[in-house]
């Protein structure tokens, strides 16, 4: 992926987890949705230094899955972004904001 895709990303990104040692400025995880209706997450590799991203799949909050609608909605994904769900993604509490 071109740095300048994941540059953008990084910007739009849902934080999740911010507690310490993490913050809002540098969270645990982050959760985006790619302009194809993926789910990215991006994890902590060196903590306030770097993620590692990667396709999301698993359980995911209701709270959070909204927002990533909203997300889908807006860079026109929304297709895209209900089958990845469809496919990927479980009905659960956590991760969620």
């Amino acid at each position: 992926m071109p740095e300048d895709r994941k540059s953008k990303l990084l910007e739009q990104a849902i934080p999740y987890l911010t507690e310490h040692p993490y913050s809002a400025a540098f969270p645990k995880r982050l959760f985006v949705v790619d302009q194809d209706g993926t789910i990215y997450t991006g994890q902590t590799t060196e903590p306030r230094k770097s993620y590692h991203g990667y396709p999301y799949a698993g359980p995911m909050g209701r709270r959070l899955k909204q927002a990533l609608c909203e997300m889908a909605r807006e860079k026109g994904c929304e297709i895209g972004f209900n089958q990845w769900v469809k496919d990927h993604i479980k009905n659960a509490g956590r991760p969620d904001i």
